[in-house]
């Protein structure tokens, strides 16, 4: 596991808002939409139609996406992390990949 905090602090330079205190909170995998589990961070490409709608049916409880995704009452229970460029997580695969995750 890693702290969200942690990884905030990695990418803080492409971070623009994020919608909860992360204190405390642990991630125990990365991945993508589709195959996360709900204590996963995911996130949503720029490119992506419907983002909102996925971002609200999406299991994971830690998102990375662009302003475009809103805060909505239905997104409460997910740490909302808005950044210039989702795939972000992508570009330091080696750093990431080299973290714990148990």
């Amino acid at each position: 596991m890693i702290q969200l905090s942690d990884i905030i602090e990695y990418i803080k330079e492409y971070v623009i808002n994020v919608s909860h205190d992360v204190e405390d909170l642990v991630v125990k995998n990365i991945s993508t939409l589709d195959s996360s589990l709900p204590e996963c961070m995911g996130w949503i490409a720029t490119y992506k139609k419907e983002k909102q709608k996925l971002a609200e049916q999406s299991n994971v409880k830690y998102l990375i996406t662009d302003t475009e995704v809103l805060i909505t009452p239905k997104l409460f229970n997910k740490v909302i992390i808005h950044v210039s460029n989702p795939r972000i997580l992508c570009f330091y695969p080696s750093h990431f990949m080299s973290l714990t995750f148990s």
